[in-house]
Order: structure tokens, then sequence, then C-alpha cells
């Protein structure tokens, strides 16, 4: 098991699926916005 699975606020590790979603909306032309930002999926773990 990973190490840092029991210390994200998730308490798991992401999907490879649930990162490729993150990742196709975040190339999404719908977002036309949103610029220069540094938006990071962690489940959490860096919350607080």
């Amino acid at each position: 098991q990973w190490g840092r699975a029991n210390v994200a606020g998730l308490k798991r590790m992401a999907r490879p699926e649930e990162i490729a979603e993150f990742a196709v909306a975040m190339a999404s032309p719908e977002l036309t916005y949103m610029t220069g930002a540094s938006l990071i999926a962690d489940g959490g773990s860096g919350a607080g």
C-alpha cells in the first residue's frame, strides 16, 4: 500500500480515472475565465 494513503483527506490514493477527469476538466475550453491558477488534486491532504 501507499504510505501516504492514510495521510490524504480522503484516506486513499486517487484512482487514475480521477486524475484523468481532473486533467480533462482543467483543459476544457469551457474554463475561459480561469488563467494562471495552480490547482492541486490531492484528495484534501493539503487542507488545513
